[in-house]
């Protein structure tokens, strides 16, 4: 993987990548915006790699989930219609917003994991960009968690598969696939992917958080 927010470097990245007589394996470029992604995708033609497609707009600004799909077409669009990308070579990335504080600002509004994962669903029931992946990096899920965090993100990313995540940056140590999510911490996931701005989906996830916390609080001495 050649990783990095500063297009230079991944330009720089792929040049050092292929600066080999020795057969590789094709990297993956981390990441490509819609933004970014006429500094990137010409260098195709140069050098066979697969890309990550961030999915968030120059502002940076929480998106629709109508709008994160727009923003995945238009990548794709290009990508593949224009710089010669197969589909499967295109990992798309909703971003993750941490669960400890995706609340919506406004009543009636849904969580960002709601829209992230819907967003995952949408694209990979898309007969026109089938053959996507997605990826994402599980351990953004936990950040300001008070406890259980690996166990958590064994939770979000079992969850995050059911939507059509087929890809994750996680810590191989802590044995993805091979140790099951806990029950109580799958629930608390599920709580916030259907948070569809509803006043009861709200109110069940924000108990079942208050419950998470309650109960991770270590006992004061």
């Amino acid at each position: 993987c050649i990783d990095s927010s500063n297009d230079n470097v991944l330009i720089a990245g792929l040049k050092e990548w292929f600066d080999t007589d020795q057969k590789l394996a094709q990297p993956l470029v981390n990441s490509i915006k819609v933004y970014t992604m006429n500094n990137i995708l010409p260098l195709k033609k140069d050098y066979d790699y697969a890309f990550v497609g961030l999915l968030i707009g120059p502002s940076g600004k929480s998106n629709s989930i109508d709008e994160l799909y727009s923003l995945a077409q238009e990548i794709f669009n290009e990508a593949v219609g224009r710089f010669g990308f197969k589909p499967q070579e295109i990992f798309f990335d909703t971003t993750i917003f941490p669960i400890a504080v995706d609340m919506p600002m406004e009543p009636g509004q849904p969580s960002y994991t709601y829209k992230a994962f819907e967003t995952i669903k949408k694209i990979k029931s898309d007969p026109q960009m089938n053959g996507v992946h997605f990826i994402a990096g599980i351990s953004n899920c936990v950040r300001d968690l008070p406890a259980r965090k690996i166990g958590v993100c064994r939770a979000y990313l079992a969850k995050a598969m059911e939507y059509g995540l087929d890809a994750a940056i996680v810590n191989v140590a802590h044995h993805y696939g091979k140790v099951d999510p806990a029950p109580d911490l799958l629930e608390l996931v599920d709580a916030y992917a259907k948070m569809d701005g509803s006043p009861e989906n709200l109110d069940k996830a924000m108990t079942l958080m208050a419950k998470f916390c309650q109960q991770s609080r270590k006992p004061s001495e």
